[in-house]
């Protein structure tokens, strides 16, 4: 019982030994394997291409809250200067003009920046967004190209193995039927003389006094 199990435990990992080796050295699977890793490959570039966009998103709101508070500080800065001009300002208002000026040079530096960060972030997005785009192409045509070699491979496999049967009739070391039958009667034949030839002499051997019917007699026991 125990050595019937042991057997089948080795045989069990001697399939799989088997099942290893034909897959690796099956083209098709690797060509597969080879493929998903480069979809895999092509699905972890596109998450961090998608953290990217969501970055420059953000530069983009950034850009959009920096143009409001400008427009805002600009907008008083207007109103203040009317005043001034007019002669009905306050004493302090010139200072607050001065103020609202600051902080619209610090909104236009700030949306300066923010500009070149956005297009240089933007440009960068174009050229990964046209890696991917190519890798993903390259990738459909191997899979394209995968099924068509398949079929090739698959197919000149077949053909080397029908090639290998042999069907013909001579070269398997057996004798043909005819030539068994030919050797077979004319050893019937030869034996057949041989046999007639022993009667003969046997029954000249009975002597010149038998009767020519005891020799047939003799003849016909021998025969």
């Amino acid at each position: 019982m125990a050595a019937t199990i042991w057997t089948s435990i080795k045989n069990m990992f001697r399939k799989k030994k088997d099942e290893v080796a034909e897959a690796i050295d099956d083209p098709i699977n690797n060509e597969t394997y080879y493929l998903q890793d480069r979809e895999k490959e092509i699905k972890d570039f596109e998450r961090d291409l998608l953290a990217f966009k969501t970055q420059i998103n953000t530069l983009i709101k950034q850009k959009e809250d920096a143009e409001r508070t400008k427009n805002m500080y600009d907008g008083y800065a207007k109103d203040i200067a009317a005043k001034i001009k007019s002669g009905n300002a306050e004493k302090d208002w010139p200072k607050l003009l001065n103020d609202a000026a600051q902080e619209v040079q610090k909104a236009n530096a700030r949306l300066n920046d923010l500009n070149q960060q956005i297009s240089s972030n933007g440009a960068q997005f174009e050229k990964l967004q046209q890696r991917k785009r190519q890798a993903q192409n390259a990738i459909d045509q191997r899979h394209n190209q995968l099924t068509s070699n398949a079929a090739r491979l698959k197919s000149a496999q077949l053909q080397k193995k029908l090639n290998e049967h042999d069907l013909s009739l001579s070269g398997d070391g057996v004798k043909p039927l005819e030539e068994v039958v030919r050797q077979a009667e004319a050893e019937a034949d030869a034996y057949s003389e041989v046999t007639r030839t022993t009667a003969d002499e046997l029954a000249d051997a009975v002597g010149p006094s038998s009767s020519s019917e005891v020799k047939n007699l003799v003849s016909q026991y021998l025969a």
